[in-house]
């Protein structure tokens, strides 16, 4: 999972850490200085420093569901992109969320992004626009991919408020 837009509130940034920790994620960046990986706290700010959401991982998550966690981001409103591997009887797959459009899902193969199937292109082939139906399904997979959510930030609050407990 990658955070996208911007943590507005001390309160939310608390929330994301609070959550992140109880259900035991792990934190994707390092830092490079050290070789050591980033602290979960550290990892939000790293990557507003850089512009690029910080990543986070669970090595075991039954079926790809992690519906706790998406629901308290998405109460907090903010935006985030994920994708998961294939599992015992369920393939890969993609997805992300905003407030302005909500989850769009798609499959996904390992490398190449979202996947369509077969029978979503035949039956854009078939529409009376069948570029335009292709454009969609195109812009769909691109969607659960997250290459449509804002680039990710704090707050100034929230850094103020940092910078203000690191004294």
């Amino acid at each position: 999972m990658r955070l996208r837009g911007q943590i507005e509130t001390v309160e939310a940034f608390e929330k994301i850490v609070s959550l992140f920790e109880e259900n035991r994620w792990q934190v994707a960046e390092y830092d490079p200085k050290t070789g050591k990986t980033l602290e979960l706290g550290e990892s939000l700010v790293v990557g507003d420093s850089i512009g690029e959401g910080p990543t986070f991982y669970l090595s075991e998550c039954n079926y790809a569901d992690i519906s706790e966690e998406e629901a308290e981001l998405q109460e907090i409103g903010i935006a985030y992109e994920v994708s998961h591997e294939e599992g015992g009887d369920y393939g890969a797959g993609a997805w992300s969320w905003s407030k302005d459009r909500g989850k769009v899902e798609a499959g996904r193969i390992k490398g190449q992004g979202a996947s369509v199937s077969i029978a979503a292109l035949e039956a854009a082939l078939k529409q009376p626009e069948p570029l335009g139906a292709i454009k969609a399904i195109v812009d769909a997979g691109n969607a659960a991919e997250g290459t449509d959510l804002p680039g990710y930030s704090l707050s100034d609050d929230v850094k103020a408020w940092l910078a203000k407990e690191a004294n």
